[in-house]
């Protein structure tokens, strides 16, 4: 752990776990057979991102030297998205905002899409806490609810758009840039952790939603000034003078550790309430029936769950 992040670990972890956390526990508990799992036939297994790296075309992963006899392998055809909106407040105007934005760019371009695009953020606005726009929840499901029926109500393809959610966490607006603080780690922490449990119960409906977390900011230049970090999306930031200094983790690593190595094929997973999202996977005997519940509580306070498996029927 950072050493100058010490002070608000404790804080920042135990907030962390009271309101996202992914429990892996022994299926063979809740009598789970392979014959008799609740899945969703139509919805693939999510896998860890390093399988789906591994699984990419060679001509995405090795590039043959210049000399090589070898063919060129073509890439794959790129997809053809948009339009990226970055602040959809669908709902201003009376819904004249979507009518003027994403409403005529569905009626001019479908046709010749593969997918529409989004930007999905909750955004706090610094010195107004009472301003925040929440997006975590059933504003992002009614977001993407309303594209998705747009597009099918108005495209001649008979089904609606797929679609990308290009951009998705926590922002912030304000006077300035923030000053480094883990509190807006936990802010981004948040969200993107929110809005990518919301995400995983529609595989069918997104082909792809990226967090946004960046490795080092290193193309702002205060941010060597001081110790105070300008750039709150970042898994590193720089401490120290601009000659003496060095970078250190930020706790958006935990990100990354919370979904490492969680997978396996979707099965049922209901919730009494709606505030608290709930996801379930299992994986198959050949990796020992291993399951993993993942909650996220839209409450902001601490949440008591009473957690059930329910064996399944033959």
């Amino acid at each position: 752990m950072i050493e100058r992040h010490n002070a608000v670990a404790d804080a920042v972890h135990a907030a962390w776990a009271s309101t996202t956390s992914t429990a892996s526990m022994n299926a063979a508990l809740a009598g789970v057979q392979s014959t008799s799992t609740s899945r969703d036939d139509n919805r693939p297994p999510i896998r860890h991102p390093k399988e789906n790296m591994l699984a990419a075309p060679n001509s995405q992963r090795e590039l043959a030297p210049i000399s090589s006899p070898s063919p060129i392998v073509a890439l794959p055809k790129p997809l053809v998205c948009g339009p990226t909106a970055a602040f959809p407040e669908f709902q201003l105007g009376n819904f004249s905002h979507f009518e003027g934005l994403m409403g005529a760019f569905i009626r001019g371009t479908s046709e010749h899409l593969d997918c529409l695009s989004v930007h999905i953020y909750t955004t706090y606005i610094t010195g107004q806490p009472n301003s925040t726009v929440h997006r975590t929840g059933s504003n992002a499901a009614a977001i993407l609810g309303l594209m998705t029926a747009f597009s099918n109500a108005t495209s001649s393809r008979g089904a609606p758009l797929p679609l990308m959610v290009s951009e998705f966490g926590g922002g912030f607006k304000g006077h300035g840039d923030p000053e480094y603080s883990p509190y807006h780690d936990w802010l981004v922490l948040r969200e993107v952790n929110g809005l990518m449990a919301d995400f995983l119960g529609r595989p069918r409906q997104l082909i792809k939603a990226v967090p946004f977390i960046v490795g080092k900011a290193s193309w702002i230049p205060a941010q060597k000034n001081n110790a105070s970090y300008p750039y709150p999306f970042t898994l590193w930031d720089w401490h120290g003078t601009p000659s003496d200094g060095s970078w250190q983790e930020t706790f958006l690593h935990l990100h990354y550790q919370l979904w490492t190595g969680v997978s396996g094929v979707p099965v049922m997973a209901a919730t009494n309430d709606a505030n608290v999202v709930a996801r379930a996977y299992v994986q198959d005997e050949k990796s020992g029936w291993q399951a993993f519940l993942v909650l996220h509580s839209l409450y902001d306070h601490e949440t008591i769950v009473d957690v059930q498996l329910v064996p399944p029927t033959t």
